[in-house]
């Protein structure tokens, strides 16, 4: 199994009579990606049944947590650019497990390769919103920071959510400065309000920082 993170070049998938063309393995009319969950890397392109049980597979071999998911109501085009998209992945999510000590739903997601790539804070994420959100999340972000957008402390930004914007604090994780994602609760309250509701009250309190 091939990691197609780095250097890919676009002419690895094309179209051709209206179907989308894999120069690995050829025509895919079922078309699926292979991405690790934890990280959210693409690793393989191809038909759905093929990825699954290549999926079984890997997971036994290595232990990664992958999930496969069809490309589905697009055009070939669209599902190309698609791809192309995940394929330009230069950073990795790495989530640290909620611990005893912590409050429920609090827990360490955060990006690494942002500043080594895109000279740009990476981003932190305290809550455990399920590993398909955190992934959105810390991914739709990073991927604008790849298209040219630049991120300071205290912004708020849009986008990410229909119904409120986030905010970005900069907090200390693990010896370096991140930008972490302060998503308000269901009622638009942001932590610092007394109203704010948990989990997401805790997202200013300082932790992780060693």
């Amino acid at each position: 199994m091939k990691n197609n993170n780095k250097g890919n070049e676009q002419t690895k998938w094309s179209i051709r009579n209206g179907r989308l063309y894999s120069k690995d393995s050829g025509f895919i009319d079922d078309p699926s990606v292979l991405i690790r969950a934890d990280t959210g890397l693409l690793l393989e392109v191809g038909n759905f049944d093929t990825l699954q049980a290549l999926s079984k597979w890997a997971g036994a071999i290595n232990g990664w947590n992958m999930r496969v998911e069809r490309v589905i109501g697009k055009t070939p085009a669209e599902i190309l650019a698609h791809i192309q998209q995940l394929d330009k992945v230069r950073w990795f999510i790495h989530s640290i497990f909620q611990t005893p000590d912590l409050p429920e739903y609090i827990q360490n997601n955060h990006t690494h390769g942002m500043q080594e790539e895109y000279e740009h804070y990476d981003f932190q994420l305290l809550i455990n919103l399920g590993a398909n959100e955190i992934s959105r999340l810390l991914n739709t972000i990073s991927f604008r920071v790849q298209e040219g957008e630049r991120f300071n402390h205290g912004q708020m930004v849009s986008g990410l959510y229909e119904d409120c914007n986030i905010r970005l604090d900069l907090f200390r994780e693990t010896g370096r400065n991140v930008l972490r994602l302060i998503i308000p609760d269901k009622d638009n309250r942001f932590p610092e309000d007394p109203q704010c509701k948990a989990p997401y009250k805790y997202q200013i309190m300082r932790l992780f920082e060693d």
